[in-house]
């Protein structure tokens, strides 16, 4: 005679509301086991060795029973230390965020420089072709069909042409 696997109670399987009894118990005291979901893991079993040092208490194993809880309900004050995310500090047995500082400018706050030369389309070339000349140099346009560029006054323009070997048709744009 074969027995189904859901009617046998599973014996690792300890009752939800006590392992959630004992998390809430665990964490009271300061160590932290984690959310009181009722599911007995690695968190747990680590609060409640941590809980088992520092209290000096022998127990027999690492798993949820009467006992345990017991334990821990006469446990008054909190025994674990109170460990704080980085960004957070102490305070009064809890932990608090800590306020950023606002943010200052630099004393010596970095400025561009100025171009010397005075960029207006005075300065520019008549031609946009002469400007083309000027900006790029000669085999820079391999296999490409259009250019965009600003030349050195401030004026942009733009070149085309419609297949390589053809020289460029450039304009102001």
């Amino acid at each position: 005679m074969s027995t189904d696997a859901t009617t046998t109670p599973d014996v690792k399987d300890p009752d939800r509301d006590l392992v959630r009894s004992i998390q809430k118990e665990l964490n009271r005291v300061g160590c932290r086991a984690g959310s009181e979901d009722g599911l007995w893991g690695a968190g747990s079993r680590r609060a409640l060795d941590q809980f088992a040092k520092r209290s000096k208490v022998e127990l027999a194993a690492l798993e949820p029973s009467g006992d345990v809880l017991q334990r821990l309900r006469t446990q008054k004050a909190p025994i674990c230390p109170l460990v704080c995310a980085k960004t957070q500090r102490e305070r009064d047995g809890r932990c608090v965020e800590i306020k950023a500082p606002a943010r200052s400018m630099p004393q010596n706050a970095i400025t561009p420089p100025t171009d010397t030369r005075n960029k207006t389309f005075g300065n520019c070339p008549a031609d946009a072709q002469v400007a083309a000349r000027e900006t790029f140099s000669r085999g820079t346009g391999r296999g490409r069909t259009v250019r965009t560029a600003t030349h050195s006054c401030g004026r942009g323009f733009i070149c085309r042409r419609a297949v390589r070997g053809i020289p460029w048709d450039c304009n102001w744009s």
